[in-house]
């Protein structure tokens, strides 16, 4: 069941649409039933479920902003308070089985990203004839119109995605996990239950061909995802043996894998980089939402530094000064809809996360997960339907009652104590 609730919340399609805007995926009630679950066992263990209920007061806050000023709609913000609310739940449930079934949960990932990347190539194939496969299941109307943009796709920006709304939310979702699937396979994450070797197989499938997807995407989280694997390289080396089938392994990363990967890179990159702007698809806008966003909050009164926009109204702002549709961040568009308050609740959460790291001993694996996740929320997509980021994040608060350093040369020692 864990299993196949991990890869339920990797698709995002199809959804029961509510209302003109809004949508609920078969993960969303998923997750929302494990979370009933986590508030009926509040007591048990001493998990921070304290998190998601701390991320949503500054959005409340910010809603009474909204009501008490009159200036935003109050309905916009009602709703946005309850995407993130729904959202969220995954946070809740992630957190709660994690502890437990973590290797289940990575199971049901590595799956699902199989599933993106067999429908990922496929679409890469298609593209080429100018065709989008799969259309029709494409419902889900809190995302971007895929099946409206399906021709756009097809015929100009050619980039595959798998069965999400777009590159980046692709990129976004199974990048950090990519990284897991790696720190596993060579032992620098190792697991209180360990795969077994049909399990490795998948997760090394899941590795390979997640990451083929991402650069074959073409998105700016490609090298950053290449750069933490390769970084997990470099750690790995010193600690492995030699023996013949690490030798084996070597001579296959670094005389094969490492000279395409890179070549793959960037090729894609660099037709990206020479690529005319083209809707959200453009660097240049992303950056541009992101200023905007930010000086709509800087140059607002003491309200709205103290409290933010409002839900929801970061895209009804950036909309009005620069015809820009959303400000592209989930982190940043939480800051700017929250202000001063929600920047206080993202410094508890990364303090939770820093205390985490230091409670597995700063192992070197951690923050290269937790960077390219941070990088996926912060600068590379918009939505926080997707449900990967928040079980994502989930993972990283709960690393140290899940795994522990396969070898002490893969972490920083902890400080000695003086015992009298």
């Amino acid at each position: 069941m864990v299993v196949a609730l991990a890869f339920i919340c990797c698709l995002p399609y199809p959804a029961l649409n509510i209302g003109n805007s809004s949508a609920l995926q078969m993960g969303n009630i998923l997750c929302i039933a494990v979370a009933a679950l986590v508030l009926a066992t509040t007591t048990a263990g001493n998990k921070p479920f304290y998190i998601l209920p701390l991320l949503l007061v500054p959005l409340c806050v910010s809603a009474l902003k909204v009501a008490a000023t009159g200036n935003g709609d109050m309905q916009l913000a009602l709703k946005a308070l309850c995407v993130i609310a729904v959202s969220g739940c995954s946070l809740l449930a992630a957190q709660f089985l994690l502890p437990q079934f973590a290797l289940e949960i990575l199971i049901g990932i590595a799956a699902a990203t199989l599933l993106h990347v067999a429908v990922g190539f496929w679409q890469y194939y298609c593209f080429r004839d100018g065709l989008f496969p799969f259309a029709s299941l494409y419902v889900n109307q809190s995302f971007l119109s895929v099946q409206r943009q399906a021709f756009a796709f097809a015929n100009y920006e050619q980039r595959p995605f798998g069965l999400f709304p777009e590159p980046s939310a692709m990129s976004s979702s199974l990048a950090p996990w990519i990284i897991v699937f790696v720190a596993q396979l060579l032992g620098l994450l190792r697991l209180r239950r360990q795969p077994s070797p049909a399990q490795r197989l998948l997760l090394a499938a899941a590795a390979i061909g997640g990451l083929a997807l991402i650069i074959l995407s073409q998105s700016g989280l490609a090298a950053v995802t290449v750069s933490a694997v390769a970084l997990l390289l470099v750690i790995w080396f010193p600690t492995a043996k030699a023996s013949p089938r690490n030798i084996s392994i070597l001579l296959v990363l670094f005389g094969l894998a490492v000279p395409v990967v890179i070549w793959a890179l960037f090729r894609s990159l660099e037709s990206r980089v020479h690529e005319l702007p083209l809707g959200n698809g453009s660097w240049e806008e992303r950056s541009s939402s992101l200023a905007v966003g930010f000086s709509l909050v800087a140059n607002g009164d003491i309200f709205t530094m103290l409290f933010g926009l409002g839900p929801g109204h970061s895209a009804v702002g950036v909309w009005k000064v620069a015809r820009l549709q959303a400000v592209y961040s989930i982190l940043l568009t939480y800051i700017y809809e929250t202000g001063i308050v929600g920047l206080l609740a993202v410094t508890v959460v990364a303090r939770l996360l820093f205390r985490a790291w230091s409670q597995c001993r700063f192992n070197l694996t951690f923050p290269l997960v937790a960077a390219v996740w941070l990088i996926g929320v912060t600068v590379t997509t918009s939505y926080p339907q997707l449900l990967p980021p928040w079980i994502a994040l989930a993972f990283l608060l709960a690393w140290p009652t899940l795994a522990e350093p396969a070898n002490p040369r893969a972490a920083i020692p902890a400080p000695a104590t003086l015992n009298t």
